[in-house]
């Protein structure tokens, strides 16, 4: 029986460190392992190793790195003219003060002047122009690839240059078997001015008019896709064959592993345990402890809160210590918002948590309330703390961290009761059968379409 041969395109993959690279090196692998699928992979050329190079360096995750046995092929786009002029100019000016303090917020807020509005359109016509030159770069590739043996192309998003790409390839090849994969949405209402959210719907509609199916990492998510495209929804997950067996914490700490935004709330834990102290319920040790980037936010809401004494920022850490700290962790941390224009949902980080067996405190900062973290995270043994559910809420975290403290203190350890069966469906092998089945689906409806199409052919002749 011939082996399916699938295409993926995507920017973050393995060997690369950061969450967006877990999702697709995950399905990959398993697709490979458990399903015998041929995996080729295109992505943009990385930088591992040179410190002034024209493509900004990477870090190298080492145990996605091993992951790579399962792929067959992975083809790096090289920086074609264009593409080099681009990120020439782009690394002279993120050398700058302003890009390094500022690219957050020109991207997350809503600019309130004009002045705000033209700098917010510049860096999205930057984005947008990148994703045509990387777009032009793998169209350019594709062309050197024998397309003939593959069965299913997948492209994920973002940026929105896979989509392009893969649009391309459906048109050279139209037996092919596109899946367009939304990771995270391109038209957003939280990061587009209106003008850029109406022209990046547009370009949804017209590059992803041919796809075969659409997937979504969560039920809430919009797509803004053509609405005869049937949409799936593919969580993100965790790869059982990371877990480590959770430890005894030999100190209590709070930890958050991943990257943090101006608008997430660490803040607020900082606070509660500086409190505790004053009230002399747990000892001035606890600390909340920071890995990942965007520490910088983090250190701010720390002392704003008068608690700068109760966190440590370690930044930028390999992943596989960072699991090891998880595992040595008392309590873990995530963070998002929930408002009208971004719901709250598990977040791929999330997924690793569930993995590690710790008690979980989710802060939600935003207007709306009833999160759906606030819903669920008594299923996997956590709390959650809604900003604008504060008086109710805050009093909720503080006896978490009180009761885990204590717990702590009389025994060494820390208990968690947890629904083993919610978390078992986000495993990355039930997540890449999902995947397999929804391709060999695929693969026979346009089957049995050709089919048709050709006996009534005969019949009209």
């Amino acid at each position: 029986m011939k082996r399916m041969k699938v295409l993926i395109l995507s920017k973050f993959f393995a060997p690369e460190q950061g969450v967006a690279a877990v999702r697709w090196t995950k399905i990959s692998k398993y697709l490979s392992k458990d399903r015998n699928v041929e995996i080729s992979v295109i992505t943009e050329k990385r930088n591992f190793d040179k410190e002034n190079d024209l493509i900004l360096k990477s870090l190298k995750d080492d145990l996605l790195e091993k992951d790579m046995v399962y792929i067959d092929q992975c083809y790096e786009v090289p920086l074609n003219l264009g593409l080099r002029i681009y990120h020439y100019f782009r690394n002279k000016y993120q050398k700058s003060k302003v890009y390094d303090k500022t690219s957050d917020e020109v991207l997350y807020d809503k600019p309130g002047n004009a002045v705000g509005r033209v700098r917010k359109s510049l860096y999205l016509w930057i984005f947008d122009f990148n994703n045509m030159l990387w777009c032009n770069a793998v169209k350019k590739f594709v062309k050197k690839i024998d397309l003939s043996d593959y069965d299913a192309v997948i492209s994920s998003c973002g940026p929105f240059w896979t989509h392009r790409a893969a649009s391309f390839i459906k048109k050279e090849k139209h037996e092919i078997i596109w899946i367009a994969d939304f990771r995270d949405s391109y038209a957003s209402d939280l990061v587009d001015t209106r003008y850029f959210y109406r022209r990046h719907i547009r370009q949804i509609k017209r590059y992803c008019a041919n796809a075969d199916m659409v997937l979504r990492v969560n039920d809430t998510m919009r797509t803004d896709t053509p609405v005869n495209i049937p949409v799936e929804t593919v969580t993100n997950g965790f790869d059982p064959e990371e877990k480590v067996i959770p430890q005894k914490p030999e100190k209590f700490n709070i930890i958050y592993t991943g990257t943090m935004y101006h608008f997430d709330n660490i803040g607020i834990v900082c606070r509660a345990v500086k409190e505790l102290v004053q009230e002399e319920k747990i000892e001035d040790s606890v600390q909340v402890e920071f890995y990942g980037s965007g520490g910088e936010y983090a250190q701010k809401q720390a002392n704003k809160e008068n608690a700068s004494k109760y966190f440590v920022n370690h930044g930028m850490v390999p992943r596989h210590e960072v699991i090891r700290e998880r595992q040595n962790a008392a309590v873990l941390l995530q963070m998002s918002h929930n408002t009208k224009l971004f719901r709250c949902e598990w977040t791929g980080k999330m997924y690793e948590y569930m993995m590690s067996e710790k008690p979980i405190i989710y802060t939600v900062s935003g207007s709306i309330p009833n999160s759906m973290p606030s819903r669920n995270m008594k299923l996997l043994g956590g709390c959650c703390y809604e900003t604008c559910r504060h008086k109710e809420t805050y009093p909720i975290l503080k006896q978490f961290i009180y009761e885990k403290y204590r717990e702590w203190k009389e025994s060494g350890e820390i208990s968690i009761t947890r629904d083993e069966e919610y978390i078992a469906q986000f495993a990355y092998p039930q997540i890449a059968d999902k995947v397999y089945q929804l391709i060999e689906k695929r693969m026979k409806t346009n089957g049995d379409e050709r089919k048709a199409f050709k006996e009534n052919s005969k019949e009209g002749d």
